[in-house]
């Protein structure tokens, strides 16, 4: 996966708080450094796959990747059109 490294002056308590809620929901992994610094993954679909999966073959993970976006596109259709008669006048 790939990262990013801060020091803590750099990220703000807010961001610290979100960091720490998300690495305990698993959704980033979190290391603290040697020299007083934070390491966290970039948080993207591919780096949160890789994160929940672990190590994968590039095949695997653009299977995996095609189907999240599949069930998206499926719950954002199956929302939006029956949505569509309460914003507009069909």
């Amino acid at each position: 996966m790939s990262s990013a490294t801060a020091s803590k002056g750099e990220v703000h308590p807010l961001g610290r708080l979100i960091l720490r809620v998300f690495s305990m929901l698993k959704l980033a992994k979190v290391e603290e450094c040697d020299e007083g610094g934070i390491q966290v993954n970039n948080l993207t679909l591919i780096n949160l796959v890789l994160l929940w999966r672990g190590p994968t073959h590039e095949e695997a993970l653009t299977r995996s990747l095609l189907v999240i976006q599949l069930v998206g596109t499926v719950a954002a259709f199956t929302i939006r059109y029956p949505l569509a008669s309460v914003f507009y006048d069909v």
